[in-house]
């Protein structure tokens, strides 16, 4: 079998059926909501082109052609108001406003409040690349804008580590690197869509086709975990179910405990982007991102970004509060994805799978005691 289905789980990027020539690839929801590629064996010819984009077929990340030492900064948005509807300090839609200005388009995720889910799309202009400020905690769908990339055109695509892992191999096996700006960020993982339709199936119907955000700052960037959307909001420090979950590792996919190979500095883009923890923006409360540029060409952009205030930083600094590796799969893993897709509500679902994690926490907890001694 030489083609993607020989993996029983994977990442779920979807760049496998954008690269096939035949057509032969659709990406679906598997039973526990996470996306995965199937092969259409009537198109199939076996050429292979799936597996040679595939970052989850290679144990390690592309190295970057135009790889340099890495760079560390900290840098936000001079305008508030981006500031304030980003994630942290609105780097990343500053530099989609800086691309589309100079005739590249921004391959980005927003939330389809029609559709209930996370989607790439291609952003032309200022006003659509507004829909992607923000980050969105739950597993994109990726066909509706990599199935759109015109390999001869001018784009920066935004996307998972793994996701980027894969266009940039997808973009140098096609020898179009040129013509790509590829932008990651320090990644927890991707819950499940399964437990996002549970969230909002809690909420009252009306409450539940709105556009919503999952880094609200109406409590500050340090507290800024929070689900909102038109006269909603619940945060994490209040004890949000969803991101109870998402925090507890309790509903990620297979593929982010077992197959991780992206912590730290580890990255086939040439920006990533994060928040910019610890005590040097601890009473930052707008919000500040953290940037590495691994490439000639990153570290180019990041400079000539206007209406940014750019701080050189060392790599602790940039890397403080990232984690560092992947957590480990949990012990009852099928039975939690068994509540993920069961019929409990949010509230019970987290509750179950903190449960089943207990053991395994009062294990980790021992063996730290007793490392101490």
């Amino acid at each position: 079998m030489n083609n993607i289905e020989r993996f029983s789980y994977c990442y779920g990027c979807g760049v496998c059926r954008r690269a096939c020539p035949h057509d032969a690839i659709d990406m679906n929801q598997n039973k526990n909501g996470f996306y995965q590629p199937i092969v259409n064996y009537d198109k199939c010819v076996d050429c292979g082109i799936c597996l040679d984009v595939c970052a989850f077929n290679d144990s390690e990340v592309l190295s970057c052609k135009d790889q340099s030492d890495n760079e560390f900064f900290g840098a936000w948005a001079n305008d508030r108001e981006i500031r304030y509807k980003s994630s942290s300090g609105g780097v990343g839609y500053l530099i989609g406003k800086h691309l589309i200005e100079r005739g590249y388009k921004v391959c980005c995720v927003r939330y389809n409040s029609e559709k209930q889910r996370a989607e790439h799309f291609i952003a032309e202009d200022i006003e659509s690349l507004s829909q992607s400020a923000g980050s969105k905690y739950i597993q994109s769908e990726t066909s509706t804008g990599f199935d759109l990339i015109n390999r001869k055109e001018k784009y920066l695509v935004v996307g998972t580590p793994c996701q980027i892992d894969s266009i940039r191999r997808f973009i140098r096996k096609f020898k179009v690197e040129e013509n790509f700006v590829l932008v990651d960020f320090f990644c927890h993982g991707v819950p499940s869509p399964k437990v996002w339709q549970k969230y909002l199936q809690s909420l009252p119907q009306a409450e539940q086709d709105k556009t919503f955000s999952w880094r609200d700052k109406q409590n500050g960037w340090q507290d800024s975990w929070a689900i909102s959307a038109e006269g909603y909001f619940s945060a994490a420090s209040q004890g949000d179910s969803f991101f109870k979950m998402f925090f507890d590792h309790t509903c990620l996919g297979k593929a982010c405990y077992l197959d991780c190979k992206y912590k730290l500095t580890n990255s086939a883009a040439d920006i990533r982007l994060g928040d910019l923890w610890g005590d040097k923006y601890k009473d930052q409360n707008d919000g500040v991102s953290a940037v590495i540029a691994f490439t000639t060409k990153g570290k180019a952009l990041i400079k000539s970004l206007e209406d940014c205030t750019i701080v050189k930083e060392d790599s602790i600094g940039v890397l403080n509060g990232q984690m560092a590796k992947s957590p480990a799969l949990p012990l009852f893993y099928p039975l939690m994805m068994r509540c993920v897709r069961s019929n409990l509500s949010i509230d019970k679902t987290a509750k179950l799978c903190n449960m089943l994690q207990l053991p395994f926490r009062i294990k980790r907890r021992i063996k730290r005691l007793t490392r101490k001694k």
